[in-house]
């Protein structure tokens, strides 16, 4: 068995690791950020950056390297289940999640982080119960990594964050569904589109323009609690919403699928996990960054990761690694994300009525000043309590 040293281990390779990771190795500290999954990672995922991820990402010094390989989208589209439609303004940005995973690893070897293959299987532990490594499999052999603090970044699934003791509800959110598909009649497509109906309710079906004349072509449901997510009833839902709306059903009528669909389960609103503990750190889908409201995942994932690489690169300053100290990371959490994220959990309420959804989308589509509140929030310029309320639904 191999023993190694370094000052932070991150475990999980997707956005929130990587923005760990690109904090922690841009203030001159030793990481190893382990993924378990094929490098990169595929995932069930819409596909576009909005303008969280964007600033994030311009944050880590990617920008540039997206912009030459995304497609950009100017224009959100929704669909209410009566039929009702409103185009919003948008600025996003499209591309595969593995060629965005792809362009974030390629800038962590480039700022020295070392990336490993290998499964976490366990916590390594002081005398005094304190996590100070983790023990995984790699290339066929048993590895012992030690360090005084790890990172959890591991995503919705349970499995890693069990073993660390860290989850407070194991059934996940939300789960999503998408398939890739090869077009080549729609090449200034620049619109997103989002339509809510009730084959799908409570959630959405999205056909997203990406680079290369391709489409992401998905939905996503909430669940309830302690429900599981079903793949075979999540297959249904998209063969069906895909020929129903006319703009997807002339792509999927042509058949030019590309490789099979991909589902995956999300965690939402920061609930289900232990956010720290001695020596340990929680961030990204592990924590539950995902949007209660819209389910978008990657640039909370960033802003998470980021928040966490700011508090570990804090505790090896101070050596201080024990949970009181850590605790900062919850409350600089809570600072930023809280506030959004209970608007959204209450629109979600509200949104889960296709009734209101019908008149906000009427009245959107009517209205320039809602509509113009809609495109705030996307911005995240407007928070959404203050955009949309109870009184929007009955006020002409």
């Amino acid at each position: 068995m191999s023993l190694i040293r370094s000052d932070v281990i991150i475990v999980g390779a997707g956005p929130a690791g990587c923005a760990a990771a690109l904090h922690l190795s841009g203030q001159g500290h030793a990481v190893i950020l382990i993924e378990r999954l094929a490098l990169p990672q595929v995932k069930a995922c819409g596909d576009a950056l909005l303008p969280d991820a964007l600033r994030a990402l311009d944050r880590f010094g990617v920008a540039d390297a997206l912009a030459a390989v995304g497609k950009s989208l100017d224009t959100l589209h929704i669909t209410a289940p009566n039929g009702a439609e409103v185009e919003l303004a948008v600025r996003s940005l499209s591309l595969k999640r593995p060629d965005l995973h792809a362009l974030l690893h390629e800038r962590l070897r480039a700022c020295g982080v070392e990336l490993w293959r290998g499964e976490v299987l366990e916590p390594i532990r002081s005398s005094d119960g304190q996590i100070c490594g983790v023990r995984c499999r790699r290339d066929g052999g048993m590895t012992e990594i030690f360090a005084p603090l790890v990172i959890l970044a591991s995503g919705a699934r349970p499995e890693t964050m069990q073993r660390f003791g860290m989850v407070e509800g194991e059934a996940p959110t939300a789960v999503a569904i998408r398939a890739y598909y090869r077009d080549y009649d729609n090449p200034n497509d620049t619109t997103l589109r989002i339509a809510c109906h009730p084959a799908i309710a409570p959630g959405f079906f999205w056909l997203c323009p990406l680079p290369e004349s391709q489409y992401s072509i998905g939905c996503g449901h909430s669940l309830a609690a302690n429900r599981r997510p079903e793949h075979q009833y999540l297959q249904n839902r998209l063969e069906y919403l895909s020929r129903f709306y006319p703009a997807s059903a002339k792509i999927v009528g042509q058949e030019d699928m590309i490789g099979t669909p991909c589902s995956s389960v999300l965690r939402t609103g920061l609930a289900g996990a232990k956010l720290y503990a001695d020596g340990l750190l929680v961030t990204g889908e592990a924590a539950g960054s995902s949007s209660p409201l819209f389910g978008a995942g990657v640039g909370k994932a960033l802003e998470s990761g980021e928040l966490a690489g700011i508090v570990a690169a804090e505790a090896l300053a101070n050596k201080r690694f024990d949970a009181i100290f850590l605790a900062r990371y919850q409350e600089r959490l809570n600072e930023k994300f809280c506030e959004v994220y209970a608007g959204q959990s209450k629109a979600q309420q509200w949104l889960h009525s296709a009734k209101h959804l019908n008149l906000l989308i009427r009245k959107a589509g009517r209205q320039d000043k809602l509509r113009q509140k809609l495109e705030s929030v996307l911005n995240e310029d407007l928070p959404l309590s203050k955009a949309v309320s109870f009184w929007t639904f009955f006020l002409p």
